[in-house]
Order: structure tokens, then sequence, then C-alpha cells
């Protein structure tokens, strides 16, 4: 079984618990209120991305095409992260998923079946079967099966406010076992439901360093808020979830965060990006090594990515003094030509020119085009016949080919100039990740210069205003 963790809490049931109505709504399914992030975000096969599609809504930007960017919610909406995808391992079927721990109760519920819920006492497993799921409780306190007739998501909330034990990490939210119909039998996502701003001290335990600056820490809670409410704006009717706890959207530590991650989300709570009235989806990566990308060049060209905050202009973005103190500023890779020619083949099987299909030998790679602060945007690779390939499909390609590569061998951006070398081609680089709206490194950098977050932010993403776009309704986060 392979799962993808990264973790929260809630409760409900037949006793006395504070908060039920709350509870009972999400546990429902009820909305209340949509790497890192990111890079592009991990698809249900058929669905398109928000980055990636072109849209079929009718309201439209001043661009004349259709913007799928949210209106500010005004109320704090739920957020639906998948935290594993439970898969079989050749020739078995599925290990059951394990929740809780001893001394835990759980309430497990079918939302959207009039049937009663039932409380278990951990630790569960539970099994996907043919048309139903099997329940089994090993609790020191009762014991025994139970088997649901029904193929439809269960839902499991926590007796109490400590949040719900799975792969050896406390995770917040309540949990929803969802079939993959895509997928083998057996095979199912566990997806957890919490409220926004529950969600978020997770992610920035995930991707700051708990030393760096409270601005910095504050500039990164509005940029996963907003990119966040982007993502469950898309997704809401068209898949089961809305991110996932890992760097295909945001890094997640289930909800565990440090006092500095809590007090930066709370310090900015309900603010989001906006511009021309709409939630920007707020694109950051670890460093862009000086010289950042545009969303279309790097993202996708669906028009949410073209407005006017995402695209690099050089009269307003910074060259230099970013995030020169990273320890991604400058790297290089070495790139053997067996594995450069099999990357090339793979861009020319995945829909990129035919001619790549057939290539065997590759004389050499030069920067065609640049976006306008200098970082390589396309790649013309001489060979028998000349071929044109963008900067963002030679790195993916060139990091499969390598996939049994440490870490240090991968290539960390594609912000990379080729020197040609005996055994191949040095790749030199800069940054890290895909180099699009927040640098987190120059923040870093500004937040030690004493700069606000709102400084932070109006530098990595020009244009945007900040929006109060709800306000706390809660006096105190389940912990």
């Amino acid at each position: 079984m392979t799962r993808t963790l990264s973790g929260d809490s809630e409760r409900q049931g037949g006793v006395d618990i504070p908060r039920r109505s709350l509870l009972a709504t999400l546990a429902a399914g009820v909305v209340l209120g949509p790497s890192a992030c990111r890079g592009v975000r991990e698809d249900v096969p058929s669905t398109p991305s928000p980055a990636r599609s072109t849209g079929t809504t009718a309201e439209t930007t001043g661009l004349s095409e259709p913007d799928l960017r949210p209106i500010p919610p005004r109320f704090e909406p739920s957020i639906r992260v998948r935290i594993a995808t439970v898969r079989q391992r050749t020739g078995s079927p599925p290990k059951p998923i394990m929740l809780g721990q001893q001394g835990e109760r759980l309430w497990v519920t079918t939302p959207g079946l009039e049937r009663p819920g039932r409380m278990f006492d951990g630790p569960v497993l539970i099994s996907a079967t043919s048309g139903g799921w099997l329940l089994e409780s090993s609790g020191r306190l009762r014991q025994g099966r139970e088997r649901i007739e029904t193929a439809t998501p269960l839902a499991i909330a926590p007796i109490g406010d400590r949040g719900i034990e799975f792969d050896g990490e406390l995770v917040r939210g309540i949990f929803h076992l969802t079939r993959r119909t895509d997928l083998k039998p057996g095979e199912c996502d566990v997806v957890t439901h919490l409220p926004m701003e529950d969600y978020l001290p997770g992610v920035l335990e995930r991707e700051l360093y708990s030393s760096w600056p409270m601005a910095t820490f504050q500039a990164q809670a509005v940029a996963a808020r907003s990119f966040a409410c982007c993502e469950r704006h898309f997704w809401l009717a068209r898949r089961h979830f809305d991110v996932v706890a890992g760097q295909a959207s945001q890094a997640w530590s289930g909800g565990r965060a440090s006092s500095r991650a809590a007090q930066a989300v709370a310090s900015t709570a309900g603010t989001v990006l906006v511009w021309e009235g709409r939630v920007v989806p707020a694109y950051y990566s670890a460093s862009c090594g000086g010289l950042p990308a545009s969303a279309p060049d790097a993202i996708g060209t669906n028009p949410v990515n073209r407005i006017s905050p995402l695209v690099v202009d050089p009269y307003r973005t910074r060259k230099q003094g970013c995030c020169e103190a990273s320890p991604h500023a400058n790297w290089m890779v070495e790139v053997d030509s067996r594995q450069l020619v099999a990357a090339l083949r793979a861009i020319g099987r995945d829909g990129g020119p035919r001619s790549l299909r057939t290539l065997d030998r590759v004389r050499g790679i030069e920067v065609i085009e640049r976006n306008p602060v200098g970082r390589p945007t396309r790649y013309r690779v001489r060979s028998v016949q000349d071929v044109e390939v963008s900067a963002e499909a030679l790195k993916s390609a060139l990091n499969s080919a390598r996939s049994s590569s440490r870490g240090d061998q991968r290539l960390k951006s594609s912000c990379i100039e080729f020197v040609s070398t005996a055994r191949g081609f040095k790749a030199e680089g800069r940054g890290f990740g895909h180099g699009v709206g927040l640098c987190q490194y120059g923040a870093r950098t500004m937040g030690d210069s004493g700069a606000s977050y709102s400084e932070i932010l109006a530098r990595f993403y020009p244009d945007c205003d900040l929006s109060q776009a709800w306000r706390p309704t809660r006096t105190q986060r389940l912990g």
C-alpha cells in the first residue's frame, strides 16, 4: 500500500459534544463558505486543472476570456485535503486503513444516507469490500466487526479535540474515505475536511523554517490562503478533494504547528490577495534564483495565470537582491547523453514534437527564448533535425529520466543553461521550484530587513490588493 501523507480533528455523535452543529455540517459534506503552491496540482484522470484548462464560465476578465478565480468568500470555507491514496501491492488486496489508537473513540457515519452512525473504539481497521465497507474494532472498551453495505463515502470523526491517529501522525479534521472507481477494486482516497483557518498553520509548519521572520510567515499565510481558496473554488464540483497534502499542492503537517505558524495565520485571518475583484492563485516556490518566472510559462496558459500579478514585468520586477543567500541560488548537475535522449524521447511520446520520438543523438542545447528578466523559457535541441522544447517540459522530463538519482542530483528548476561536456552536458541552474509569485527565500530576506508582510506581498504579487474576505467567528481552534 502506498500512502502520501502530510494531517486534524473534530467530533459528533450521540453524546453531548461542544460545537456539534459545525461538526454535523462538515460530516454531512455541506460546504460552509477552493509546490509548492509549490507547483502544479495532482489531478484525477480526465479532469482539467484550473491552471491548464480553458474554463467554461461566462464571467470574464479584462482579457475577454473566462476567469475561473473566485470572488473573496464572505464566510470561512472548509477545505478538503487528500492525505493518502490506498493502493494495492502486486498480487494482493490493499491493506486495511487503520485509524485511531487505543483509547481513542471514533464516530462513523455515511453522509447522504438516512442511517444512524456508530461509535467505534480505536484502533479501527477499514477495508473497501465489493459494494461496501468492512470495519473492525479492536479497542479495549468494545470490539467487533461491522459491514456497511454501501459504496458511498464514509465519514469518521474523533470524539474529542485531539484528532485522529493515521500513519503515525495526528491528523486534524473529519476523515472521508472515498472509493476510486478509476483504480483497482478496494483502492480509495483518504481525505480530511476542516475549516480553512485550521488547515493553514500546518501548511506554514512544512513550508517555512521556524527561525524565519514573522512577516515572512504572515506573507506565506496570505499566499497559501489565497491559493487554497482558488483550488477549492475550482475543484468543489469536480472531484472529492481540493488539495493534496504534499508539494503537488501545498505541503501540510496534518495540523501540528508551531506557535509562530499559528500566530501568523491568526493575525492575517481571512485576508486574501485580490486583483480586479477576484482572489489571486498565489503561487510560490522556495527560490526564484533572482530570475522570476511568469505563470503562463511555468504553470500553464489558462487565463487564470495570465493576470497581471503573475506575469513578469521588467519595470516592476526585482532582478537582484532577492535570494542570493539561498542555498539554491546557484547549482550544477551533470546530465549524461543517455538520460538526455531518454528525456527528449519521452517529450515526443507525450505530445511534443514527433521527431523527438526517434532521437538518438544531441549535439547541443541552446536558449532561444527568455522572459523579460532573462529566465530561459525555451530551448533549441540541436540534432539531425533541430527541435524546440519548453524549459519546464525539458526539466520535468529530465527529472523523470533521472528518477533513480539522489535528490541533490535532480534539476531544482527550469532556469538552466546547458554546457557541453565529454559525457553529455552540464546543467548550470538557479533557484528551486517554478519561480512564480512569492520567493520564500526572498521573503525571508525582506523580513530580516524589516519589511512588513504587506510590503513582501506587494513585491512578489504587484498590482494586488489585500482583502479581508471573512472575519474569524471562533475564538478557539481544535488542538
